[in-house]
């Protein structure tokens, strides 16, 4: 995930998440060398299913994302919370 991070300056957490949500779903087949040192490439042990299920996944966190700012923007603090819940589940903290 570094490398989608690289020269990027993330002024707000929400805007943060959902960048990398979104630039997270082209890197999937991005060459990734395993941080335990025993390949140049993790991205090559998945399966083509997997791939999909994952970038599935990073599209509907990054739609996600994208509502909850705006109803963030809009005022709207509770349903801003249940669409960052419905990303992070008990990782993020309820309304009230």
């Amino acid at each position: 995930m570094r490398h989608v991070l690289k020269d990027v300056t993330i002024t707000d957490y929400p805007s943060g998440a959902r960048w990398v949500f979104d630039k997270m779903r082209d890197k999937v087949w991005t060459k990734i060398a395993d941080p335990a040192g025993y390949s140049d490439d993790v991205a090559s042990y998945l399966a083509k299913s997997e791939a999909d299920r994952m970038i599935a996944a990073l599209d509907q966190a990054y739609r996600r994302a994208r509502t909850a700012e705006n109803y963030s923007n809009q005022g709207y603090a509770k349903l801003a919370i249940d669409e960052w819940r419905s990303i992070f589940a008990d990782y993020f903290p309820a309304y009230g």
